[in-house]
């Protein structure tokens, strides 16, 4: 489907940077609203959902290309701690 795509093609290295920090940028925002969208939980569950977290922002940081924007995670961090539970 995609085979007039060159196996070689490339981006120049500020084009592909500032891609990819769209890209992290659309997964913080995918991550925000599936955390809102939770209407209780634990402690527990808060913990669990600041490991995921980290392992998304891991994860991104190993895909992204030297020179792309670190993922900027800290709003939604900041949401799991304040927001997302009950008090």
């Amino acid at each position: 489907m995609l085979s007039f795509i060159p196996l070689q093609a490339s981006l120049p290295a500020e084009a592909l940077a500032q891609l990819w920090g769209h890209a992290a940028a659309y997964v913080a925002e995918a991550t925000l609203e599936g955390i809102v969208r939770v209407k209780k939980c634990t402690l527990e569950g808060r913990a669990a959902m600041s490991v995921d977290l980290q392992g998304v922002a891991r994860a991104l940081s190993m895909l992204s290309p030297r020179g792309a924007p670190a993922p900027n995670l800290r709003l939604v961090d900041s949401y799991i701690k304040v927001g997302a539970c009950q008090w």
